[in-house]
């Protein structure tokens, strides 16, 4: 079942992530009288993997601070990758870090598109893990949340394009403002920047001609 949800999510942002949430990982109860006993696990050995550097730490704490804040259950989800399949737990802290800073930036340059962005990373991401949950244990209660997570996620899309609408058209009004402007002032912008360029070159022309004359020598007292 692990299987057979990771390859149909494989082209899902986070896909191990969904994975487990469509198969989440079984309690630690005791093992059936017919099964066999768990092998101990080997004791760890320092050569084979190194402590991770103080970035390394860093970009972990950045990402599950923004995923705790923001989206609960795949914080959960983060904890069991992380003990089940570490390569791909680094590979989702890699990315949600990269999220958080995109975000972080766009918040210091626009608040209003911060907060969009935002609500459309949490209605992605929601939809994603149920729809993993959806291939793992089908059923209409899934089916139905899974509408209303693409619903919402669409509701987002729309709101966002309205916003760049608002800000594109308070652009042009600004551009149509300066075309109004420039035509209404045109013939004393053109005298005005003609005269400029005039002046200028009459200087550098009188800056040349003092350069190329030749230096007087200096007259000694006495001589007439």
């Amino acid at each position: 079942m692990r299987i057979l949800i990771a390859s149909c999510l494989a082209a899902l942002t986070l896909g191990s992530l969904a994975a487990l949430a469509g198969d989440p990982p079984r309690s630690k109860s005791a093992p059936d009288s017919g099964s066999k006993p768990a092998a101990k696990p080997a004791a760890p050995v320092a050569s084979q993997r190194a402590q991770p550097d103080r970035s390394e730490a860093e970009r972990e704490a950045v990402a599950l601070a923004f995923v705790r804040a923001n989206h609960r259950e795949l914080a959960y989800l983060l904890e069991q990758l992380k003990a089940m399949k570490p390569d791909q737990y680094q590979r989702a802290i890699a990315e949600l870090a990269q999220i958080s800073r995109t975000l972080a930036n766009l918040k210091k340059n626009d608040e209003r598109r911060y907060e969009v962005a935002l609500e459309a990373w949490k209605a992605k991401s929601r939809a994603e893990l149920l729809a993993a949950q959806l291939v793992g244990t089908p059923g209409p209660e899934l089916e139905g949340q899974l509408r209303a997570a693409v619903a919402k996620q669409l509701n987002v899309e729309i709101q966002q394009q309205r916003l760049e609408r608002e800000l594109v058209e308070a652009r042009l009004r600004k551009v149509s403002e300066t075309i109004e402007r420039l035509e209404s002032r045109r013939e004393a912008l053109v005298e005005s920047r003609y005269q400029t360029l005039v002046k200028k070159g009459q200087r550098a022309r009188r800056l040349e001609a003092g350069d190329s004359a030749p230096t007087r020598p200096a007259r000694l007292k006495g001589e007439d």
